[in-house]
């Protein structure tokens, strides 16, 4: 049987406006990701939040304990929904999340 998960990465506050790393076209994307998230939930299915935090003393953003490596609240987690601090680019690595067996990720 299939376990399935959305996976919703790094929607955090350094990526929007007054934040370290602004992207462009983040506001419709975090729109969309609550759409999606919306749904997930909605239909039951297991939602998980990776949020990066780099650790380079020099880093110019994803600060450990800032407001900007906070999720964005258009993406803010629910009490019951996981939260994974990943120091890497790849949420896999180094972190809990392949002890869930997921077999369907939807990013």
């Amino acid at each position: 049987m299939a376990k399935q998960a959305l996976i919703a990465v790094d929607i955090q506050k350094d990526y929007f406006s007054g934040g370290k790393w602004i992207l462009n076209g983040v506001d419709a994307a975090a729109d969309n990701a609550a759409a999606v998230l919306a749904a997930a939930r909605k239909n039951a299915d297991l939602v998980i939040h990776i949020r990066h935090e780099t650790l380079a003393k020099d880093a110019p953003f994803f600060v450990p304990h800032t407001e900007g490596a906070q999720l964005h609240p258009k993406a803010a987690s629910l009490p019951h929904e996981r939260v994974i601090v990943k120091h890497h680019m790849n949420p896999f690595r180094e972190t809990d999340l392949q002890l869930d067996s997921l077999t369907e990720l939807i990013l």
